[in-house]
């Protein structure tokens, strides 16, 4: 299978997987241990690295020769290759001939599968033991020695590699999605099989990764993976039956797998520790008091949606938007009984009534507040001034009709500040019929002003008067 086949074998394992999600929208890796079953493609890189090709020992001269036959029964046994060997051997040992260089072999894709048993903690950390088998095929191997190359055909070779690995992982909690990230250090054994020998190299080795796990329910997710794998070079040694030349070959040993996984998780049923039906992992509101129905996030309902759940909330069907207090119902900024998003006079003083708008009642329809109105029956369409009161000022005297105590004063006539006409003497007859403006107090007056004895009357034209002004004449009075 080519990597691009293996892309679409990948990409609609995902899709099933996300589309069956959706129904299982609550679930995802709950606390504990499970396990895992694995395949995956394997891409390892051409193994680049040296190569040293030892020959045999070789010997030479002659051998121990028999110096004293061995006799039984009659018998000569050195006829049967038994005797006695003297110390009269000339071999000797010469070591075989060496050379080194570089060898590359080129790696073929292959696959493999495996397994781990994990526990996964609280908050997505993943602490796993895990176990991988796979196999490529080797398609040549290029020897350089001495400056002479040669190639060997792969057929038939193969490269195997069981690994043992202690990995954490780390998992992204989405819900019925779970991403993850980590990496692992581990064992490898890797097994070079062909070209008439095999021969096998324990080496440690590193690997980092991630993938996307998609939950089914909180016990089963399918897991889409990738590894990158990096091993110390292994080395191999091989030693041909015939000749008995030896050949040491090193090199590299990376690649990368891309996989599919299958995870259980042991005693998933799901703790749900506040009973309201939402796993806890899943609960975003994990203490919510039994028998309150809540959302999907294991939050209670709150309906009109004003942030005070359904069962705290006294104004359950509060309008879109409003503020509201710790029970549920629309702020009243000013205590008048309408709520702040409906109050057009929203600063009402305490205690002041208020229609439906929360405005301050105005029962006159004046313009002026019943609280601040002093003149509160004042007739439809009257002009008022601040406190409510008419502006009308029938005599004309620059009193308003409602404060003129004198509302028919002539005109002309200088009038004080409750309308009526000025009396400056007191005497109880107003300065404009006051024949004597200035009568002393406690004087009796007749209806001219004047009194009998000891006042001063403004003279008419043409009477005589007195040193002080006053007119002689006594008998006005008659006249």
């Amino acid at each position: 299978m080519s990597m691009r086949e293996l892309r679409k074998v990948l990409c609609a394992a995902s899709m099933a997987a996300v589309f069956a999600a959706p129904a299982a929208a609550n679930a995802g890796g709950e606390p504990g241990w499970y396990f895992n079953l694995e395949g995956f493609y394997s891409d390892i890189d051409d193994a680049e690295g040296d190569i040293s090709v030892v020959a045999p020992e070789v010997s030479s001269g002659t051998p121990n020769e028999c110096v004293l036959p061995i006799g039984l029964l009659g018998l000569q046994l050195e006829l049967l290759g038994l005797c006695v060997l003297g110390n009269n051997s000339t071999l000797e040992t010469v070591p075989g001939s060496s050379a080194d260089g570089a060898s590359t072999i080129f790696m073929d894709d292959g696959f493999g599968g495996g397994g781990g048993l994990g526990y996964r903690f609280q908050g997505g950390l993943r602490p796993e033991l895990s176990f991988a088998y796979s196999e490529n095929d080797i398609e040549a191997v290029v020897t350089s020695i001495g400056g002479a190359s040669s190639v060997a055909s792969g057929d038939g070779a193969t490269l195997r590699a069981m690994r043992a690995m202690a990995n954490v992982w780390f998992d992204i909690d989405l819900g019925a999605i779970s991403p993850y990230l980590g990496g692992g250090i581990g064992l490898q054994n890797t097994e070079l099989d062909g070209f008439g020998d095999s021969s096998d190299d324990d080496t440690t080795v590193f690997q980092a990764g991630g993938g996307i796990a998609f939950w089914f329910n909180p016990q089963v997710a399918l897991s889409v993976d990738y590894r990158f794998v990096s091993a110390e070079s292994p080395e191999f040694v091989s030693r041909e039956a015939n000749s008995g030349i030896t050949t040491t070959r090193d090199g590299d040993f990376e690649g990368q797998t891309i996989g599919a996984s299958l995870r259980y998780s042991f005693g998933a049923e799901g703790k749900d520790t506040d009973g309201d039906g939402v796993l806890d992992i899943n609960d975003e509101c994990p203490n919510t008091p039994a028998g309150v129905t809540v959302y999907a996030n294991g939050c209670p309902q709150d309906l009109d949606q004003d942030g005070v759940p359904d069962y705290l909330d006294k104004c359950p069907n509060t309008p879109q938007g409003s503020p509201v207090n710790a029970d549920g119902c629309p702020l009243d900024s000013d205590g008048d009984g309408v709520a702040d998003h409906l109050d057009q006079c929203p600063g009402t003083p305490q205690g002041v009534k208020v229609d439906q708008r929360g405005c301050p009642l105005d029962a006159d329809g004046d313009g002026v507040p019943d609280h601040l109105d002093q003149c509160p029956a004042t007739k439809p369409g009257v002009a008022v001034d601040a406190q409510g009161c008419p502006l009308s000022d029938a005599d004309g005297d620059g009193i308003p009709d409602h404060l003129d105590k004198c509302p028919n004063s002539p005109k002309g006539i200088a009038v004080g500040s409750d309308g009526c006409p000025l009396d400056t003497d007191g005497d109880g007859v107003p300065d404009h019929l006051d024949q004597c403006p200035n009568t002393p107090a406690g004087l009796k007056v007749l209806p001219d002003g004047c009194a009998l004895e000891g006042d001063c009357r403004t003279p008419r034209p043409g009477e005589a008067v007195d040193d002080n002004g006053c007119a002689l004449d006594k008998r006005f009075i008659l006249k």
